[in-house]
């Protein structure tokens, strides 16, 4: 298999991956129970730089950035960050939703849905 062939499919499973993480249902229960436990919002309150009164101050008014960051960012994606300023899922995914394999991939399934098939 050629480089570019490989590369395509490492890419599509990191997309699909991603989707199911962001939208599906099939997140593990484990990691969504431990999202809301106190240690997830301590490093949520370091991440937004305020205590952790605040943070469930904040929650209890029922602020959207908290809303956002316990719906999309695991305790670990927020540690990463913390520590190198980055996340590399999501650099990762940026990434190949900008490659020429993503675009080729997204015209064919567009193909397929205009086809009917």
């Amino acid at each position: 298999m050629c480089k570019v062939a490989t590369f395509a499919k490492r890419n599509v499973i990191l997309y699909v991956l991603k989707l199911i993480r962001t939208y599906g249902s099939q997140r593990k229960r484990e990691e969504i129970l431990a999202k809301i436990g106190k240690e997830y919002k301590q490093i949520a309150a370091t991440f937004l730089g305020c205590t952790l009164a605040s943070y469930y101050n904040w929650a209890n008014d029922k602020r959207l950035v908290i809303a956002f960051i316990e719906k999309y960012f695991t305790k670990e994606d927020l540690e990463e960050f913390l520590e190198t300023g980055t996340i590399q899922e999501l650099d990762d995914y940026k990434e190949f939703k900008d490659s020429k394999e993503y675009n080729l991939f997204k015209d064919f399934l567009e193909f397929k849905k205009y086809k009917g098939e």
